[in-house]
């Protein structure tokens, strides 16, 4: 069962970009179904890391297509990737010392809010200038 379900309002007109987005919520409800279903801390790292991984792939894939359109936001663009990315490094701390529960918990709220919501108030910021890039 997909706790993300991707829809049309994700889109933010770059394909390529969708389609790093729909990854993300497929890594995303793979780790909770994974966290839900009580797997070992040895498979949910493994999406972790994975997650860790592609978001930081899709950040800098993304920050240079939007410097290639000039985004007149990229740097707090920037701010909030790397932001993003630091609360999930939190996470793995977490877990490497001993707070797995709490830092699973934390994980499937705040990454869930925070992919919806950045998709749909920051990055929806840029689709009118990227709708060529595909």
């Amino acid at each position: 069962m997909a706790i993300i379900e991707w829809e049309e309002r994700y889109s933010v007109g770059s394909s390529v970009m969708d389609g790093h987005h729909k990854q993300l919520f497929d890594i995303y409800n793979r780790l909770y179904t994974e966290i839900s279903k009580g797997q070992g801390i040895n498979v949910v790292q493994g999406s972790l890391n994975e997650l860790v991984d592609y978001t930081k792939y899709h950040f800098a894939e993304e920050e240079k297509m939007l410097a290639s359109v000039n985004y007149p936001d990229l740097e707090m663009h920037k701010g909030l990737h790397k932001k993003f990315i630091s609360d999930l490094e939190n996470v793995r701390h977490d877990i490497a010392n001993g707070m797995e529960y709490i830092a699973l918990i934390k994980l499937l709220s705040s990454t869930r809010s925070w992919l919806q919501e950045h998709i749909l108030q920051i990055d929806a910021g840029y689709s009118h200038l990227v709708k060529a890039y595909s």
